[in-house]
């Protein structure tokens, strides 16, 4: 037997399963530990989850798995409620199909005549109940007709003396009077005026989720790589929560076996709202709503505000889609965001040098002055207490707000020691020399000394008598007037 593939048939995979077991007369007790080396993906998820203990036992793996792949009795009841004879099928064949629903939702091999006939007792009794009274009972999900029927008793005696509510009924819009102006006119487009639109009827509010859901179709939209093109959505009305479902066809079969599911998680809801489409209105579909005592409302043609929940949501589902149209063209768009990045870095890396500095090492920091916050300075010197990523460092500067501070590698700068005796020397030399040339090779034995010998001051743009004064004043203050810096 192959390995389970997703998306196949689980159901059917374990009768397959079953009826090999059965043909090579394997014991009961080792179906499970054959069975798991053939899971995979979702189905062994479903056994890896499975208490232990109970993992070896066939039985409480299968229905481990069918509970992973929501495939319950309800599931198998709704299917043989709903079951119609495909062309070209036969009696016999149609037959086999609901023994083996009723057999899958009845499961008569573990349970008794009265266990089964509880059962369908039960569902017709869900059926003739009151509409308040059959919600409030299946929410309390008994077991079989007895506890059902206790459970409606205890429903009547509380609600005793109790008036009716009012009958909920929903509203329709009237198409209004078309008037003289229109029907002048009538080989042109129009709109109603608001003075002659109909007063608003609102439906009832609900309370109940999934009490009233709406139903709609969208598209035909562009054809999925797995065939989808047609998307049905599904809203509540109390919640307002909507649920989108891919479609190969709008066929009622398809609906259908999408809707079942759908009620199998929420609960059947009570009232339906759709428009005109031919799908929601067939005969198939209209059994459907009668075997689950649905209430079909549709909605009046061209009027789509009756369904306006469903219809904004649609507005927002086009839109997301025209988004994942554009999704095609993000590749490109990726491929040349990363060729402008590279030219960006090779561009800025030209004049750049790496740095990188070690824990305990002393740097300056470029900060903003205390007294204005758009003028930077060299403030420091700071010791590095780790390196936080590619070109980030954590600083210590217990003096300020925090005691440690991530920066830049763009604002530190190395801070260099200086010893005494340097400081002397280059004091020194400034005095010494306040001219630098460069040396050329041949110019190595070139004396210095006349380069940086003082010089008389220029004076000859003062009148003579000017220039007396200011040569004695230089000559009696040579110390004010230095030629030396400092």
């Amino acid at each position: 037997m192959p390995l389970y593939q997703q998306g196949e048939d689980m159901e059917n995979d374990l009768l397959r399963f079953e009826r090999m077991a059965k043909t090579w007369v394997w014991p009961e007790g080792q179906w499970a530990c054959r069975l798991v080396p053939l899971l995979t993906g979702k189905a062994l998820e479903a056994y890896t989850a499975m208490d232990e203990e109970r993992s070896d036992v066939y039985r409480d793996l299968k229905e481990a798995l069918l509970r992973k792949f929501d495939i319950t009795p309800e599931i198998y009841r709704l299917q043989f409620r709903s079951i119609t004879a495909p062309p070209g099928e036969t009696p016999r064949e149609t037959y086999d199909w609901l023994k083996g629903l009723y057999c899958r939702w009845m499961h008569p091999e573990i349970h008794s005549k009265e266990e089964i006939g509880e059962t369908v007792i039960l569902e017709q009794l869900l059926k003739v109940l009151p509409h308040d009274m059959r919600v409030w009972v299946k929410e309390h999900k008994p077991k079989d007709g007895v506890t059902a029927a206790k459970l409606a008793g205890q429903y009547h005696n509380t609600h005793r003396g109790t008036p009716p509510g009012p009958q909920r009924q929903p509203s329709y819009h009237s198409n209004p009077t078309r008037s003289r102006e229109t029907r002048d006119n009538s080989d042109r487009p129009a709109s109603v005026r608001k003075a002659d639109r109909a007063p608003l009827h609102p439906l009832p509010v609900i309370g109940t989720p999934f009490q009233r859901i709406a139903m709609d179709i969208v598209g035909p939209l562009e054809k999925s790589s797995s065939g989808h093109e047609f998307i049905l959505v599904v809203c509540d009305y109390a919640t307002h929560f909507p649920e989108a479902f891919p479609l190969r066809s709008t066929k009622t079969p398809q609906l259908i076996k999408v809707l079942i599911p759908f009620f199998a998680h929420v609960g059947i809801p009570e009232e339906i709202i759709t428009d005109q489409e031919s799908n929601f209105n067939s005969k198939l579909m209209k059994q459907l709503h009668a075997e689950l005592g649905i209430k079909g409302i549709r909605t009046t043609p061209y009027h789509p505000e009756t369904d306006g929940l469903v219809e904004r949501f649609n507005q927002t589902l086009k839109s997301m889609l025209h988004v994942d149209r554009l999704e095609k063209y993000r590749s490109e768009a990726q491929e040349n965001l990363a060729k402008a990045q590279k030219t960006q870095k090779a561009w800025y890396n030209q004049h750049v040098r790496h740095r990188e500095f070690q824990a305990g090492q002393k740097v300056l920091l470029l900060l903003p002055t205390s007294t204005h916050k758009l003028l930077a300075k060299w403030q420091g010197p700071f010791k590095v207490v780790r390196k936080a990523g590619p070109v980030t460092y954590e600083v210590a500067h217990p003096d300020k707000g925090k005691a440690t501070q991530v920066y830049h590698v763009n604002l530190l700068k190395e801070w260099k020691e200086r010893s005494v005796e340097s400081t002397a020397s280059e004091e020194k030399t400034i005095k010494t020399a306040l001219m630098v040339r460069r040396i050329e090779e041949e110019d190595e034995d070139i004396d210095l000394s006349n380069l940086i010998q003082p010089q008389g001051a220029e004076l000859n743009h003062l009148p003579e008598g000017r220039q007396q004064d200011l040569q004695h004043s230089l000559a009696e203050f040579p110390a004010l007037f230095s030629e030396m810096p400092g």
